[in-house]
Order: C-alpha cells, then sequence, then structure tokens
C-alpha cells in the first residue's frame, strides 16, 4: 500500500471510530451502558514531546453495561463487501476469543457507490475460521446482515 493509501485508509478508519463513538455515547445516554473507553497502545512520553508506543494495542474499546457485565469491542473499517480475517491482529482476536460472550466485532463495509454498511457482531457469532484466524479466512457483508448497527441496538 502506498503512502497515499495507507494516509486515505487511516483517515476512514479514525472516521469510523469517531462513528463507533458516537453510537456508544448514546447507548451510554440510553442507559445501555454505564461507561465506555476508547483503549489504546501503551506509550511513553519523551522529554522533546514525543510519544512512542512501547507495546501492542488492545481492542479499541472496553465498556461496562448498567448491569456490570464486560463489554470489548474491536472496530475494523472495510473497502468492498468482505473483511479479512488478518485484519484484526493475532492478539486482538485472542482478546476477544477470551472475553467470550462480552467480545464485538464493529465493523464497516464501504463499497463503492453505496452508503456505508455497519454492524456490530458479538465475536462468538462470527465463523470459526475467522475468530480462530485460519490463513485466507474472511466474513462477507451479506453475512452480517442481521447485525446492522441501529439505533435499536443493544449490547447483551
Amino acid at each position: 500500500m502506498t503512502g497515499a493509501a495507507q494516509s486515505l485508509a487511516r483517515h476512514l478508519g479514525d472516521g469510523f471510530e469517531a462513528w463507533v463513538a458516537y453510537r456508544l455515547d448514546a447507548l451510554r445516554v440510553a442507559g445501555d451502558l454505564a461507561w465506555w473507553r476508547k483503549v489504546g497502545a501503551p506509550v511513553k512520553w519523551l522529554r522533546d514531546g514525543r510519544v512512542i508506543p512501547t507495546g501492542v494495542a488492545p481492542c479499541d474499546y472496553v465498556a461496562q453495561t448498567r448491569d456490570g457485565a464486560a463489554v470489548l469491542i474491536e472496530a475494523k473499517s472495510t473497502a468492498g463487501t468482505t473483511l479479512a480475517q488478518s485484519a484484526v491482529k493475532e492478539h486482538q482476536r485472542a482478546q476477544l476469543n477470551a472475553a467470550g460472550a462480552c467480545g464485538w466485532l464493529a465493523v464497516e463495509f464501504r463499497d463503492e457507490g453505496a452508503p456505508p454498511f455497519r454492524a456490530l457482531v458479538p465475536w462468538a457469532k462470527l465463523p470459526a475460521a475467522f475468530r480462530f484466524g485460519v490463513p485466507r479466512a474472511s466474513v462477507a457483508r451479506k453475512e452480517l446482515d442481521a447485525y446492522e448497527w441501529t439505533r435499536g441496538v443493544r449490547l447483551g
């Protein structure tokens, strides 16, 4: 991927993460979530003001429902109609697999000429090949129709 393509992909991913944050805020205001946080890689602040990562980033969001259940969400945005399993890093898959029913995948499919399709999928409902890192596994947008992230979505 060229530098310009990487920059565009990062920009589009950041836009989806802002949308996810908006939706998580809506769930908090509606009373479904007690709190939520965006989580990043551990970092070290240098004296000259630079910040350098010191480890790998966990899943993107952690939250807690009003009734005390944990929530762990990894967010991915992709061009086209399939999400490659390789988009979810090995350590993120391990974290989601360990989380069991608390793990979720927020995914955005950007298909040219169509509005984005966004879904919030319980991790355990994704195909096993995708969850456990079988090479070249993927999940298609059409497999996730039942999980479209609409206003009425509930976590738990």
